[in-house]
């Protein structure tokens, strides 16, 4: 699994931080440290929603034959499945494009899953080794 950070949300992301933790040192009372403790909490809270994420995500392939000879097509399954309760939202499909050739799945394909959804992938494959 690959994960992504990009670099202009988290450069405001580290602003908006700088500039909570001004506002509640020079304002002080309830609503300044209720945003700063908002805004601090979001970094760990994301990365918790990213582990529960990857337990949840199942994910099962299979070929219609036991043993793939090369120059050949067979058909390829892949199931996707959210087993938890939180959304996946736009997962990338890597297709190593140096092994198999698939003709209906993509690189760079956006899949997202709601709560307990289930997506079956179905296309061609031929190997390419």
């Amino acid at each position: 699994m690959k994960i992504r950070v990009e670099k202009r949300r988290f450069i405001v992301y580290v602003v908006v931080l700088a500039a909570s933790i001004v506002f509640a040192s020079y304002f002080g009372g309830p609503v300044s440290f209720v945003w700063l403790y908002a805004m601090i909490l979001v970094l760990p809270l994301s990365v918790l929603y990213l582990f529960v994420s990857y337990h949840y995500l199942r994910i099962y392939q299979e070929i219609d034959v036991m043993k793939q000879t090369k120059g050949e097509n067979h058909t390829y399954r892949a199931v996707l499945e959210n087993e938890g309760i939180l959304p996946l939202h736009n997962m990338t499909l890597v297709v190593y494009t140096d092994r198999c050739v698939l003709y209906d799945i993509f690189e760079g394909t956006k899949v997202s899953l709601d709560s307990f959804e289930r997506i079956e992938l179905c296309s061609d494959i031929r190997c390419l080794f």
